[in-house]
Parts: structure tokens; sequence; C-alpha cells
């Protein structure tokens, strides 16, 4: 994993942790604060998913790029 790939990781857990605390601390019923997490933890669950699948793509990029690079050294 890069540097890039663990900034992006760690933000998006900052973001997840300051989102769930800034809920704990509004001033609103038990249920719609429940509610708001929920929201925000599946938000969270498709931005991290969405990172991964981006950083899978890329990598497979880059073997491909790495595989074409050997082949035409070999060739």
């Amino acid at each position: 994993m890069n540097n890039n790939s663990k900034i992006v990781i760690a933000a998006l857990g900052g973001a997840v942790i300051g989102a769930g605390l800034a809920l704990l601390f509004a001033p609103a019923s038990g249920k719609e604060t429940r509610e708001k997490i929920a929201k925000k933890a599946e938000e969270a669950k498709d931005a991290v998913a969405d990172s991964i699948k981006s950083l899978g793509n890329k990598a497979n990029d880059a073997l491909e790029k790495g595989k074409e690079a050997v082949k035409n050294k070999t060739a």
C-alpha cells in the first residue's frame, strides 16, 4: 500500500470518527442520532469501497504496464 492510499484511508477514517462524534454530541433525540449515524456509516462504507476499487484499478493498471515493459524488454 503506497502513501497516497494510506492518506486516503486515514482521512476517511478521521471523517467517519469526526462525524460520529459530532452526531453523538448534537442536541437530537436518540432515534434521530442513531439514524444519522447509520446514514453516515453507510456513506463512509460506500466511500471506502469506491477508494478500494480505485486503488485496485490503479494497481491492475500498474501491473499491466509492468508486464508490458518486461515483455517489450525481452522481445
